[in-house]
């Protein structure tokens, strides 16, 4: 099992390889890059307010 975090507000990638590409259809299905990385695959855990 893996487990991966990324920041709130995070943006795709450009996939550089096709090992990457396969994840980015996977977790992040028809996203492109440039885009939120946000997918019901990969929901937010947590986000803290500034105040």
């Amino acid at each position: 099992m893996t487990v991966i975090y990324f920041a709130d507000g995070t943006k795709v990638a450009e996939p550089d390889s096709r090992a990457r590409e396969n994840d980015l259809n996977s977790w992040l299905p028809g996203l492109k890059p440039g885009d939120l990385a946000a997918s019901p695959q990969n929901p937010l855990l947590y986000s803290r307010v500034e105040e």
